[in-house]
């Protein structure tokens, strides 16, 4: 093994240390088979002591252990160098490597202020030659730090940093992990507009929606816009009778042509077959119904479904919207105006009136305390006899279905 006897007495208080014991030991060594026994360790439990422990496998568990640090190092998915206190690049994983276009040998021995560079911050605990310009910290960490990273054909790239202290074996080391702004960025980016795009249509999904119309109504400076709800008509009886898969379809083809309509409109599907289209630069409730009417104009050439032409109607509900008004109300307002426009015979638009809100109101109180009559029998059967005139006699009954407690809904 190379080591003679006083060298083997000298690292056996390392070796029993860096197992955990912080003791002295009086051992027997065996240097034929490289092994050591305590025989009396002070601070060991009693059941260690006697017990032989073989340099070879310490030293072999010791091998395992740092080339398990070095894979992990190698294949930390953030970038990762590290320097000496002389700002060196001592370490360096392959994630660094590719951000700055090079193989992590080719790091190695660089100065770290070559490759990163960061504004002066006198009041940084951390610091690196090149890099910062106050002294390196016992521990902690500083971060995040913007910071620039060189490549290696001289193009640079913004990143955000992050330093930390470490003491290493042959003194006072310090560990640089950075992230590309710009690829981050973008990954945001992707993720967001994949979370506010409805997957069926590619339109804006309902979260996108509300995100504009706050916008706009938040924004004194913007003026008025119309916020439409167009409903395809009997959507249900194609599911029903030609499958969920000519659904689709109809949907798919349904938001293509209302998204043509409006130029820098936010054209949404709101849910099912509902759909919002939020059109900026209307003056007037006019202009709103103009824009509704443009919308269903869109669905009057036929549908190709399966090789076959469709007729497709809409029915359309619009309002018209300023600055400092409530999403959520301009919301219902123009569902509520879409559902006047389905009652007054479909395929057609309606301009949300006064009153709809309180109408809408009442429909739904009824429809609740509807089911609750429902569950707690409060319906009364009633039947109504059917008298012929000439015979003076019954000929059939009537059954009516009867609630008395309708008034407590109004």
């Amino acid at each position: 093994m190379g080591l003679d006897m006083a060298d083997l007495w000298a690292q056996l208080p390392r070796d029993l240390a860096s197992l955990g014991y912080p003791a002295a030991a009086v051992a027997t060594v065996d240097l034929q088979q490289r092994t050591f026994t305590p025989r009396g360790v002070v601070g060991l439990p009693g059941a260690l002591v006697g017990h032989p422990q073989t340099l070879e496998g310490r030293l072999a568990e010791e091998r395992r252990r740092a080339d398990t640090a070095r894979h992990l190092l190698t294949e930390a998915p953030e970038a990762l160098l590290v320097a000496d206190a002389q700002g060196t690049v001592r370490e360096a994983n392959r994630a660094a490597a590719q951000a700055c276009g090079v193989h992590a040998e080719e790091l190695i021995g660089e100065p770290l202020g070559r490759l990163l560079k960061a504004p002066y911050d006198p009041s940084s605990p951390l610091a690196l030659a090149g890099l910062l310009d106050e002294p390196v910290a016992a521990s902690g960490t500083v971060g995040p730090i913007d910071i620039v990273v060189r490549r290696s054909d001289g193009s640079t790239f913004p990143a955000e940093a992050r330093l930390s202290a470490v003491q290493g074996p042959e003194g006072r080391l310090l560990a640089v992990t950075f992230v590309d702004v710009a690829a981050r960025q973008a990954r945001e980016a992707q993720l967001e507009e994949r979370a506010s795009t409805d997957e069926l249509t590619g339109l804006a999904n309902r979260r996108r929606l509300l995100a504009a119309l706050r916008t706009a109504l938040g924004d004194r400076a913007s003026g008025p816009s119309a916020l439409c709800f167009v409903d395809v008509d009997h959507f249900k009886y194609v599911n029903d009778s030609q499958g969920h898969q000519v659904g689709d379809d109809l949907l798919r083809q349904v938001a293509a042509r209302l998204g043509q309509v409006v130029p820098q409109a936010v054209v949404a599907r709101f849910g099912g077959d509902e759909f919002a289209v939020l059109a900026p630069g209307v003056e007037d409730a006019e202009g709103a119904l103009t824009v509704a009417r443009q919308l269903l104009a869109s669905l009057e050439r036929p549908l190709t479904l399966q090789g076959a032409d469709l007729p497709v109607t809409a029915s359309a509900g619009v309002v018209l919207v300023a600055p400092g008004d409530d999403p959520l109300d301009a919301l219902r307002r123009a569902d509520a105006a879409m559902y006047l426009a389905k009652r007054r015979g479909r395929a057609q638009a309606a301009l949300f009136e006064d009153g709809l809100t309180v109408e809408a109101t009442h429909r739904l109180a009824v429809a609740g305390g509807l089911q609750r009559a429902l569950r707690h029998h409060e319906l009364d059967l009633a039947y109504q006899p059917l008298v012929a005139l000439r015979s003076r006699r019954v000929v059939a009954a009537e059954a009516l279905v009867r609630w008395p407690t309708c008034r407590s809904t109004s």
